[in-house]
């Protein structure tokens, strides 16, 4: 019988990580997204593609890699498979909540290669019950969003990480706003203050190409936020979302001019690791923290390039040395 391709966290997988010898993770499976949305485009691609073995249509993966919520009786009916399936935290689509009704099931509104697509996502109702739901259910909630009226929208409903900064993936009128003004994407000091009275985590996901020809409007919409969300003391971790490297993320943030060394430091060593695992005592060099950290090859307050040339690896307390994969990879191993 040929193995379903769909990955699962079985008890075989979970043995191998999350041990002094491995890496340490926290896992989520099954977005949450509206039928409508571009999420189930991409899967009934994938499933066409035959990326989940025999089962070919979206309505056999529902429930399993992706989850339809269009409304809350289907949240109710999903809910036990949902909470099940998730022990850490669940992901959910935010998207173009300012414009919902207009772009809900419209086709205007479709993906358009090699553009990405400007589809709405789930309802603020639907959100407002899954976060209360999962806060229930001792779980966190992370939203991907793509403006800043999903910024708000997510912050108002509750979510424990917002894991884009609005335009991360997309900007201009290519994502359905042809005013072409920026302010669908630019945060406020409210929305900064109360990122930072709720202590949401904020993931950067900058990271993009210098000939992208949108980096100007990238960069003066990333410098706004970032610099409102460092002014009112916003929680914000390194993140790059399939793009590149965190050290490439760091990096590329550092290049915006916004924070300095040491801030990018603490973005990267404490808050991002924190961030992941809220329940342990990680990220510093303090009595009663685990003794997890590495050693660049020189001072990263002086060169932030040296985050690239890690010397050593400690992990609960072992050394860990570096072993070359047949492909070249390096991973660390005790």
């Amino acid at each position: 019988m040929e193995q379903d391709p769909a990955i699962e966290l079985s008890r075989a997988v979970l043995s191998r990580v999350n041990r002094p010898d491995s890496v340490d993770v926290v896992y989520t499976q099954g977005l949450v997204t509206p039928s409508w949305g571009v999420m189930p485009d991409m899967y009934t691609m994938l499933a066409q593609m035959g990326r989940f073995g025999d089962r070919k249509k979206l309505a056999q993966l529902d429930t399993r890699e992706i989850f339809l919520i269009d409304d809350e009786a289907d949240l109710e009916r999903k809910w036990p498979a949902l909470s099940a399936k998730n022990r850490d935290f669940i992901k959910v689509i935010v998207a173009f909540s300012e414009e919902e009704n207009k772009r809900k099931r419209n086709p205007q509104y479709r993906a358009k290669p090699p553009d990405y697509s400007a589809k709405p996502g789930i309802t603020p109702q639907v959100l407002a019950d899954l976060v209360r739901r999962a806060h229930a259910a001792g779980l966190r909630v992370s939203a991907h969003i793509e403006t800043a009226a999903d910024f708000r929208l997510a912050l108002k409903s509750g979510v424990d990480i917002i894991a884009h900064l609005p335009a991360s993936w997309q900007i201009g009128a290519k994502t359905g706003f042809s005013d072409g003004r920026l302010d669908h994407w630019k945060l406020t000091d409210e929305d900064a203050q109360m990122a930072s009275d709720k202590k949401v985590v904020v993931i950067t996901t900058t990271l993009k190409e210098p000939a992208d020809p949108d980096a100007a409007k990238y960069h003066e919409v990333y410098r706004h936020n970032l610099s409102l969300l460092a002014k009112h003391g916003a929680r914000i971790a390194i993140g790059t979302d399939s793009r590149g490297t965190a050290p490439a993320e760091v990096l590329y943030l550092s290049s915006l001019g916004v924070f300095d060394n040491r801030t990018l430091l603490q973005m990267l060593t404490e808050i991002t690791p924190q961030a992941i695992f809220p329940e342990r005592k990680i990220g510093q060099l303090r009595d009663g923290y685990e003794a997890s950290f590495l050693a660049c090859d020189s001072n990263p307050l002086e060169d932030l390039q040296s985050i690239k040339s890690i010397s050593i690896r400690f992990k609960q307390g072992q050394l860990m040395t570096v072993a070359a994969s047949p492909e070249g990879k390096n991973f660390p191993k005790r």
